[in-house]
């Protein structure tokens, strides 16, 4: 059954973030933006791991980073790991970002904007996937509130 699993797992089709900033994601201040991440017990880096890398793109991009609960508007980082038994330092290793925001008590994830992959990866690998699908969806963020209209 795992093998299968792991078949299914691993041939999902890639989806690429959408190229189009929208009009929902302008925001009041637009130098900041929330952040949050889920990682699986089996990947190499935790969530803290994540978020710490999240959060020094967004620097770098000149974004203040803020938590997810205080803002109108946030990244969200989620990596499921399965580590390979017969190669213990390789992981199939799922990454779904995506644009989020807040309803009352309630987080809701735009389901048309997100980055996800499927693929085999090393620590590292994983490590600079979700770097580029970080990078990736503060461009498109950054062309809603600062490009051109």
């Amino acid at each position: 059954m795992k093998p299968l699993v792991l078949l299914v797992f691993l041939t999902t089709p890639c989806i690429a973030l959408a190229e189009l900033a929208e009009s929902w994601m302008k925001k009041f201040a637009p130098n900041e933006l929330g952040s949050e991440a889920l990682a699986s017990e089996s990947c190499p880096m935790n969530a803290q791991d994540v978020l710490d890398l999240v959060n020094g793109e967004f620097l770098r991009a000149r974004l203040k980073p803020v938590n997810a609960d205080t803002t109108s508007l946030f990244i969200r980082i989620e990596v499921q790991c399965y580590q390979l038994p017969s190669q213990p330092d390789m992981y199939a290793a799922s990454i779904h970002v995506s644009f989020g925001t807040t309803v009352g008590t309630a987080k809701v994830l735009y389901a048309d904007h997100g980055a996800r992959s499927i693929d085999i990866q090393t620590p590292t690998s994983l490590r600079d996937r979700i770097e580029e699908y970080v990078n990736e969806s503060i461009t498109i963020y950054l062309k809603a509130n600062f490009g051109s209209d």
